[in-house]
């Protein structure tokens, strides 16, 4: 009868194991290849070392939800925005989803002080950070116009 041979594994917390030198071998080097660590750094100095493929992963969902696109008022004026915010304009929302669109949306029937109040609203509804109370209160103050302003808004 073979012998196989065997080799004594220890894990993090003291644990000892004693595997098949050959199977052990494989294992670890395809473990060590998935746990592959990269260090990032943040805008604020911070470094993190994080598993090398969820950081690939997230890094790349990350770049497509910054994607910018350009808003355009009847007037000309341009506003450049992430893609997050323009996702909440339901009147583009689905050309972009669908990537039948471009970058660049002129919105001819939509007055610059209308375009720069939608703007605002959606950044604020586009923040996963923002708590509940601030949306209403946000909310709230938004509604909080003259009824042609308010008229304007909705319908535009």
């Amino acid at each position: 009868m073979a012998s196989t041979k065997k080799t004594i594994l220890e894990s993090n917390d003291g644990k000892t194991f004693e595997v098949d030198k050959g199977v052990a071998h494989d294992n670890i080097e395809s473990m060590a290849s998935s746990l592959e660590k990269i260090i990032l750094d943040s805008n604020d100095s911070k470094t993190f070392e994080v598993d090398k493929a969820v950081a690939l992963d997230n890094i790349e969902a990350m770049a497509s939800s910054k994607k910018k696109i350009i808003l355009k008022s009847n007037d000309g004026k341009n506003f450049e925005v992430d893609k997050a915010v323009a996702l909440q304009l339901q009147m583009i929302k689905y050309p972009i989803e669908q990537d039948w669109a471009d970058t660049y949306f002129p919105l001819p029937n939509v007055k610059v002080n209308i375009l720069s109040k939608v703007i605002n609203y959606c950044k604020m509804h586009s923040d996963d950070n923002v708590p509940d109370y601030q949306l209403k209160s946000f909310d709230a103050q938004f509604v909080n116009v003259e009824k042609r302003l308010l008229f304007d808004l909705v319908l535009e």
